[in-house]
């Protein structure tokens, strides 16, 4: 499978998502490291187009890319996908500047906004609480979403413990954020059309991992798993 929109100059062009610590937007970040050390071991170089998860995950179900990172399995075995092994550490979260653990049921009674289509990835509970909660608002731009909290417009926040942490500190630097509740723990893996890039990606990986470089890249870029 061979595209010119696959390659630019030469390199694997991986897709991503703006998600400090894991991805920003100049093809570095935890996974993006990640997955260029991995390559680099099986001899690929890689360049990165990002954008937003909603787009990512339109463009990879359209197979208008080859390798895109992170996808979750209900969208991509739509499509036949082909998975890496583990190695991103995905938390969603309810939080805020409040430090105080929290239920499903304080939830319902709450003003939250989260992620793009989160009421469809988080299950019937969530989804339910979606629909009962004061309000409930899901948009794109994570900063925008934090500073929607900051502002006290939302209760709580949801999405990603590293992302949301990321965020906070950057908009926030004065102001802890705390993690009131677990909502789901995700198998989130990197994806691709090609089964062979595949196998080559994750044989790399598999060096990286005995090598202790993943956990070197995870304290470089202080994810919490």
């Amino acid at each position: 499978m061979a595209s010119p929109n696959f390659y630019k100059n030469g390199k694997l062009v991986v897709s991503t998502h703006y998600s400090p610590p894991w991805s920003y937007k100049d093809c570095r970040g935890a996974e993006i490291d990640i997955i260029r050390l991995a390559f680099k071991e099986v001899g690929i170089e890689i360049t990165c187009k990002s954008s937003s998860y909603g787009r990512l995950v339109a463009n990879f179900l359209a197979k208008k890319t080859l390798f895109a990172s992170p996808v979750v399995k209900s969208d991509g075995n739509k499509v036949g996908a082909f998975y890496s092994d583990s190695f991103i550490s995905y938390v969603d979260i309810a939080a805020s500047f409040n430090n105080s653990k929290i239920s499903f049921k304080d939830l319902e009674s709450s003003n939250l906004v989260a992620y793009q289509n989160a009421s469809d990835y988080l299950g019937k509970r969530f989804k339910h609480i979606s629909k009962k909660a004061k309000s409930y608002n899901e948009i794109p731009g994570r900063d925008g979403q934090v500073r929607m909290l900051g502002m006290s417009r939302v209760d709580y926040v949801v999405g990603e413990q590293n992302i949301l942490n990321s965020l906070a500190k950057k908009i926030y630097p004065n102001r802890t954020l705390y993690n009131n509740m677990i909502i789901k723990k995700w198998d989130v893996r990197a994806g691709s059309h090609d089964k062979v890039l595949m196998m080559k990606f994750n044989k790399g990986l598999r060096i990286i991992k005995k090598k202790g470089k993943i956990k070197e890249i995870y304290s470089k870029y202080g994810v919490v798993k």
